[in-house]
């Protein structure tokens, strides 16, 4: 069952990737990744009710948004921030996905040993950073500025994001930059 899930894993985060591409092309991005952050809490639902065919929907579900966040994540930061500091953004990004993959397994460990077993309470919550992103996203505002004449989207421009962006995530996001504390950082010279 094991390699069975992880193969379906696999080919259900292609046809996300895949299937992303498409569906940026034609609707917001923000949008979009709602769709797939939803489809990841439905997943792990589905995962936790122990059932094999709930688990084996779930884990297409999973398979199938994590490949499509992998794909929405760089369309997005190229979206919403300069090229100057999208690899930089697109590190944080990736970081943040290396702790989560680190933490996970270690709370997950412990959740075990403490409880005697893989809970269903357990599991499920795994789906609150999920939909704590989803509530960030739908705060999001439409894509800034375009830069010059610009019709397409690709190249906001910087002045855009400071003086127009003081609510939803960005906002938030900018406010952490410009704190105190943030600004003593080596890392404030990198935005």
């Amino acid at each position: 069952m094991e390699l069975r899930s992880g193969a379906l894993l696999g080919m259900c985060g292609l046809a996300g990737r895949l299937i992303t591409g498409y569906l940026l092309d034609r609707f917001f991005g923000v949008r979009v990744s709602i769709v797939f952050f939803l489809a990841t809490v439905v997943g792990v639902f589905l995962l936790s009710q122990g059932t094999a065919p709930a688990a084996f929907i779930g884990v297409a579900m999973i398979g199938f948004a994590a490949g499509g966040e992998s794909d929405i994540t760089p369309y997005l930061l190229s979206r919403y921030f300069t090229l100057q500091r999208f690899s930089t953004l697109y590190g944080f990004a990736w970081t943040a996905f290396a702790i989560g993959a680190a933490v996970g397994p270690v709370f997950m460990g412990r959740l075990f040993t403490s409880t005697g077993g893989y809970q269903p309470w357990g599991i499920q919550l795994l789906a609150i950073p999920t939909l704590a992103s989803v509530v960030l996203m739908v705060m999001m505002p439409p894509y800034p500025a375009l830069a010059g004449d610009r019709t397409d989207n690709r190249f906001p421009s910087p002045y855009s994001l400071d003086n127009n962006l003081t609510t939803g995530s960005l906002g938030i996001y900018n406010a952490l930059l410009t704190a105190p504390r943030v600004q003593q950082f080596s890392l404030r010279y990198a935005f």
